[in-house]
Parts: structure tokens; sequence; C-alpha cells
């Protein structure tokens, strides 16, 4: 194999797919902040949190992406939140 004779692979001359880059919004900045704090303070992965809040595994990485949500989506993953911080503190006792 002619790549390895230089140190490469087969892999380093395969184009790689790129995720466009769009502007974030507001919202989503907002929102994506909300999200990561949460997932780490319950020790989440994000992909969980949006399967359990829309059955989306990818809902934050669209959002990172640019991508948009409805109000009712942003309302039901801060009511998921909402209802996790409240029952902590009672798990923990």
């Amino acid at each position: 194999m002619q790549w390895a004779a230089f140190g490469g692979t087969q892999m380093d001359n395969v184009v790689k797919p790129h995720l466009p880059q769009r502007p974030r919004r507001a919202g989503n900045e907002q929102l994506l902040a909300e999200i990561s704090a949460y997932c780490r303070y319950a020790g989440m992965a994000e992909s969980t949190f949006g399967r359990r809040v829309v059955n989306d595994g990818k809902l934050v990485t669209r959002l990172r992406y640019g991508g948009r949500v409805t109000t009712h989506t942003a309302e039901r993953g801060r009511s998921f939140i909402a209802r996790g911080l409240a029952e902590r503190p009672a798990a923990a006792d």
C-alpha cells in the first residue's frame, strides 16, 4: 500500500462530511446552556436528554449547529429540567 509508505492510512484521502455551520440563535444559546448545565448536574448524556424529552437523541447536536425548535419543544425541555431538579433533592435523602 502506498499510504503506509508515507505513514498514512487509506482514510487520510477520504473526504469527510462537513456539517454546515449556521448562525446560532440567541434562544438556542440559552436553551443549550440550560440543557448542558442540567446534563452535567444529573450525570446524563445530552443524547439521553433529547431522547427522553422528545424522542430525538440528536436534538442537542442539531441545536448546536443552528437548528430550530418549536416553542413547544423548548417548553418540554425546560419542563423536564424543572421536574428533574425538583425530584433530585428528594432522591438524595
